[in-house]
């Protein structure tokens, strides 16, 4: 908890919004545990501090537990762009079919509209919970930015652009 509680702390220091929960309880949804068995330790950790993490410019947040249950504030559902890109495939079932298996191993974690749809993942696959990070028009392409979580909060307060 310490990595998590330092980055709060430069949130807070650095004009983000954050809400602290009040419980250490984490409850995610079925429908996510079910499809995300590998979620990293630390992310965990995160949810179970933090309620709300939205940047000073309100043009970047996390995702926290009540954008997967569906309750979060946010006009962006925590699949959002996994929703977009199978709108786009249309009829094309082998498309979507792709776009599937893609997002069955790469849950959203952060969202940014600063420059275009930006969004970044922890990749399930990875055995550290790697960040990845993709952006419209091809999200399925993704750059690598952090081996795990805690490197990923790093990045951000040493300035990553998000």
């Amino acid at each position: 908890m310490e990595e998590i509680e330092r980055f709060v702390k430069w949130a807070e220091e650095n004009g983000w919004m954050v809400q602290r929960r009040n419980t250490n309880e984490l409850e995610l949804p079925q429908d996510v545990i079910l499809r995300y068995s590998n979620i990293s330790n630390e992310y965990k950790q995160f949810l179970t501090f933090v309620d709300t993490c939205i940047a000073p410019d309100e043009k970047s947040w996390f995702l926290c537990l009540n954008d997967y249950k569906g309750i979060g504030d946010s006009a962006y559902r925590w699949n959002e762009v996994e929703k977009m890109c199978l709108y786009e495939a249309e009829d094309d079932d082998e498309w979507k079919e792709e776009i599937t298996q893609f997002w069955d191993t790469h849950l959203s974690i952060l969202f940014s509209v600063r420059s275009g749809y930006t969004y970044y993942a922890l990749d399930t696959e990875s055995e550290l919970g790697a960040i990845v990070s993709g952006y419209e028009p091809e999200f399925e392409e993704t750059d690598m930015i952090a081996s795990g979580f805690f490197e990923f909060l790093d990045k951000i307060m040493n300035g990553i652009e998000l």
